[in-house]
């Protein structure tokens, strides 16, 4: 963030933005549509990168995180703000997040390795937006 931010590479939720990082880091960076919360869906544009061991960020209610794994649960995520506890609107919010101290950024990693639950992501209408898809080889 400090890097995009001095380099002024633009709004960190643009797709240029992104592609300009990855030339700096020597990696590939891959821009996916995704527009849905369906297990479906997000599987059939992700799953063979997650396989090939392509580094992924997703974003939503305009926030990114690292995907990890689909489950026939959810989505396995690791959440630099820390662990949503409250998928509605108001709680999908850094505010929130500090509010009631589940803000990562403080050491307590509770970020690290989250399931995102289908029936939850459905339920609040909470939609994947798009996906970066990082590699060195291709």
């Amino acid at each position: 963030e400090c890097l995009r931010s001095d380099s002024d590479y633009g709004d960190r939720k643009e797709q240029t933005t992104h592609s300009k990082l990855s030339q700096l880091f020597g990696v590939n960076c891959k821009y996916e549509p995704i527009q849905s919360n369906k297990q479906t869906e997000i599987e059939s544009k992700l799953g063979a990168a997650l396989k090939e061991g392509k580094s992924i960020l997703l974003s939503t209610f305009g926030h990114q995180v690292r995907l990890q794994a689909i489950t026939d649960k959810g989505l396995i995520v690791d959440d630099p703000y820390g662990k949503v506890y409250d998928f509605s609107k108001s709680g999908c919010t850094p505010k929130y997040y500090i509010q009631k101290k589940y803000d990562q950024r403080n050491g307590n990693n509770l970020g690290n390795n989250n399931l995102w639950e289908w029936s939850i992501l459905q339920t609040n209408n909470i939609i994947i937006n798009y996906a970066e898809i990082y590699s060195t080889n291709d």
